[in-house]
């Protein structure tokens, strides 16, 4: 083919590197053949990649994400107390364009070191509840001013043996926000050694009297 049948776009500069295969199984043996790798100089990048659908109105385009932790420090806490993340160091990640943000950018994993939190400061005009859709990868906890409001997973094969772990607003959570700063803070673990990345993303479906710090 002159054309390619995928083109996708690099979300890195194009830099020297290598190609390998690999074939998820779920249903059988999966089986290569007739390939080969030609080293070339002077690379262009064929095919143009289908834009991606920018993030819709309300969606969180900037987290403060914290530095990795083990998750079982925290992990089935009633509360959320300000000595369980008084030693944690935050920087800003932003994200992209469709509103995932890929942790990875800024975080590595480790034995023990498994979990960030995701950060944002809400300021609500007045005592209310907002309806908050959000997508992770593998696992997350919700906070809300230190209360925790939701836990769930969407590892691979969790959802049924063909779910992927791909990251979706598969999720939803109604938070109750009270007059002035709120703290929503995400907790997002990657189990090391499972298939896929580390992301969250998050957005409001109604932003008025709201405004994102």
């Amino acid at each position: 083919m002159s054309k390619p049948a995928v083109t996708v776009e690099l979300k890195r500069d194009e830099k020297t590197g290598g190609v390998g295969l690999w074939g998820l199984d779920l249903s059988g043996p999966v089986y290569f053949a007739n390939f080969a790798v030609k080293p070339m100089d002077n690379v262009e990048i064929a095919g143009t990649p289908i834009p991606e659908t920018p993030a819709a109105d309300g969606t969180v385009m900037s987290w403060q994400v914290s530095n990795s932790f083990d998750r079982k420090s925290v992990d089935g806490t009633s509360m959320l107390s300000k000595d369980m993340v008084a030693g944690l160091t935050y920087q800003t990640l932003a994200a992209g364009k469709t509103g995932m943000t890929n942790l990875a950018r800024v975080q590595g994993t480790a034995k023990d070191k498994e979990a960030v939190f995701a950060k944002v400061i809400i300021n609500s005009e007045s005592d209310q509840t907002k309806k908050f859709e959000f997508g992770f990868s593998d696992m997350a906890t919700v906070y809300l001013n230190g209360q925790p409001l939701f836990s769930g997973s969407d590892r691979f094969s969790s959802r049924d043996y063909r779910f992927l772990g791909t990251v979706g607003f598969y999720d939803t959570v109604f938070l109750p926000l009270k007059k002035g700063d709120n703290e929503l803070q995400i907790m997002v673990t990657e189990i090391i050694g499972d298939v896929g990345g580390w992301a969250v993303q998050g957005r409001f479906e109604d932003m008025s009297g709201l405004k994102l710090q």
